[in-house]
């Protein structure tokens, strides 16, 4: 569906739990603030309820986040069960990769069509400065996991947030020797993100231009980010050197733009929220693990998805039949379609009303003030 400034809305982020096995100094680095009560986060029934409405409403791209979605024990098969709404046509997973190596299988046999790993530099030591990890295979695990899902055909994405003292290079290395895509996101002003020196992908972009000139953006956004980031002159001399197909290829269902640098198997990405806004294009909503619909990372504004889907029982809590806890495939043993209802309206005025734009650029405006594990990476 559409919201009030005629975006097409088709993409559901869904954090399945705010839990977490790292402690990234940008996110959680003194550990978890306020848990959320394993009553208050939805099951996974209940998760599927939301998602078939969400259907119905034109969603059909769906993202499981966390925290850490892997730690949340029946994931892959939840996947599966996404996989089989009727009119989801996408299921993607973001994920820190240090399960992911013992998840792969199944993954795979859930039909995973995509999986992001967090992996914000290749050195050991500095893995351990930015994520607190303290032995449970760092970044080495986390290499191994990326090489293996990409050897089994899965398409793969490194997601680096951009911060000072980023390994580019390296990192970039990885979309050299492998089909994957690497991808620097922009620290945005949320939770502990608001105390990092500013990030600007334009910055970034401007010195892997001097190291890669014959880089090639695949697509019109990408030129204009490279138009701001080395001016006009050099980016049309950019454009000039590949085809028109090329320059308005699709690449993914979301906002980052792509380079292709020869030689290379993989493409190197930019999700420029701060300094690239693309609000006026955005397609997406967040589920957060205790079921608030978020319409904009900037709002506390949206709607409480399970407080419609609890409301009719007698104690406030789920029906019995919704345990959730690896039994991702099983459906409740009643419809309640004046429920369902209920929640496909809730969910319709919530899109109808998503802001036009964020207000990164003047954090004081912002009025969400949840830590990002909270919302949902």
């Amino acid at each position: 569906m559409k919201d009030c400034f005629g975006r097409e809305i088709d993409y559901l982020r869904i954090s399945i739990t705010d839990r977490c096995n790292l402690r990234c100094r940008y996110c959680m680095p003194d550990g978890m603030s306020g848990k959320v009560c394993h009553e208050d986060v939805l099951r996974y029934e209940e998760f599927l309820r939301i998602v078939r409405a969400a259907s119905r409403l034109g969603i059909r791209h769906l993202k499981v986040t966390g925290g850490e979605p892997l730690v949340r024990r029946g994931c892959s098969a939840f996947i599966g069960a996404l996989k089989a709404v009727e009119g989801i046509q996408t299921v993607t997973l973001t994920t820190n990769g240090l399960l992911l190596r013992e998840n792969l299988d199944a993954l795979v046999q859930a039909g995973v069509d995509g999986i992001n790993v967090s992996l914000d530099t290749t050195d050991p030591q500095q893995y351990r400065l930015i994520t607190g990890d303290s032995g449970t295979g760092g970044v080495e695990e986390v290499s191994a996991a990326v090489f293996a899902a990409a050897e089994r055909g899965i398409r793969v994405k490194v997601n680096a947030v951009t911060m000072p003292g980023t390994d580019v290079l390296s990192l970039i290395s990885y979309a050299r020797e492998h089909p994957v895509d690497v991808r620097f996101i922009e620290m945005m002003p949320i939770g502990y993100g608001r105390l990092f020196p500013d990030s600007d992908n334009r910055r970034l972009l401007a010195r892997l231009a001097e190291v890669f000139p014959d880089m090639e953006p695949e697509s019109e956004a990408a030129l204009e980010l490279l138009l701001e980031a080395v001016g006009r002159k050099r980016a049309f001399s950019f454009a000039e050197r590949h085809s028109q197909e090329r320059i308005t290829k699709k690449h993914g269902e979301g906002p980052a733009v792509y380079f292709r640098i020869p030689g290379y198997q993989g493409s190197v990405g930019f999700i420029s929220a701060v300094h690239g806004k693309f609000c006026s294009s955005c397609n997406r909503i967040r589920l957060t693990s205790t079921g608030f619909l978020k319409t904009c990372l900037c709002y506390d504004q949206g709607a409480d998805l399970r407080a419609v889907l609890r409301e009719m029982t007698p104690d406030g809590g789920p029906s019995p039949e919704a345990d959730g806890r690896g039994q991702a495939g099983r459906t409740l043993g009643c419809a309640e379609p004046d429920r369902d209802l209920r929640l496909e309206e809730v969910m319709r005025a919530a899109i109808l009303n998503k802001p036009a734009a964020h207000c990164f650029e003047t954090p004081d405006q912002m009025t969400e003030h949840h830590e990002m594990s909270q919302i949902g990476g």
